[in-house]
């Protein structure tokens, strides 16, 4: 995977959920992914304190809990 890193959600010491790329549109998309994994597309989600996150398989991030790099 050739794509640069933009943000990262720590799991463990050793995985992390790693974003590549926010897409602004009709239905906003982040492409994630963990680790080295082949990154999805996922769409951001608000709750009800209207904060974003997206699912990541069974995983729900917070997009205000992740660190840019």
């Amino acid at each position: 995977m050739d794509k640069k890193i933009i943000a990262v959600y720590g799991l463990t010491n050793t995985a992390s959920v790693n974003i590549y790329e926010i897409q602004h549109g009709i239905e906003d998309t982040v492409l994630a992914g963990i680790n080295d994994q082949e990154p999805e597309e996922c769409i951001i989600q608000y709750n009800n304190e209207d904060e974003p996150f997206f699912i990541l398989g069974e995983l729900e991030i917070p997009l205000n809990e992740c660190m840019r790099v």
